[in-house]
């Protein structure tokens, strides 16, 4: 190979660099406030086979790192070991969950689902976001509210209760039991 040539193709590979766009990973940090351990799952765009985290005592924390990708659609829930709970481990059903739809440019919606069950109190916060981000209620702790409604812990239930955020790689606080 010439010369010219690997100085011609090194200077297209970082001219195409500077021209794609950056995709950056999301730190989720997972917050456990209630008396009993609750393990986290999530899934992507609605795949059957969620992943998996580590079972998180009271009182501790744990974080995952996920891709850009993983955060088109995805669904976060917390599953524990109590007697009657009928929250569903593979797809989250009967679960309280988190939905998230971030389309890998920093523009990024989440919302505390409560139209598949209730099985613990959830909320969440944007980690390094601007002002804009985290405008409106995010949690959901009460399980009498209707399940067609979001909840938050200052005002009942809420219709609508979707939280935008427009900063590139930002992170999530989720939090059992807030």
């Amino acid at each position: 190979m010439r010369l010219s040539t690997v100085k011609l193709t090194t200077s297209f590979v970082a001219l195409a660099s500077l021209l794609s766009p950056a995709f950056a990973d999301h730190e989720l940090t997972f917050n456990n406030n209630c008396s009993f351990d609750v393990t986290p799952k999530w899934t992507w765009n609605r795949t059957k086979d969620g992943e998996i985290g580590r079972k998180i005592a009271p009182g501790q924390s744990w974080s995952a790192v996920v891709p850009e990708s993983w955060m088109i659609n995805s669904y976060t829930w917390g599953v524990t070991d109590r007697p009657g709970e009928n929250c569903n481990r593979n797809e989250g059903q009967g679960c309280t969950q988190l939905q998230c739809v971030i389309n890998g440019r920093g523009k990024g919606m989440c919302s505390v689902l409560r139209t598949n069950g209730f099985n613990i109190g959830m909320g969440f916060d944007w980690v390094g976001g601007d002002a804009d981000c985290g405008l409106v209620p995010k949690t959901s702790t009460d399980a009498k509210c209707d399940k067609s409604q979001a909840c938050n812990a200052i005002d009942g239930c809420v219709d609508g209760a979707t939280s935008y955020c427009i900063t590139p790689n930002v992170g999530l606080q989720i939090t059992f039991c807030p």
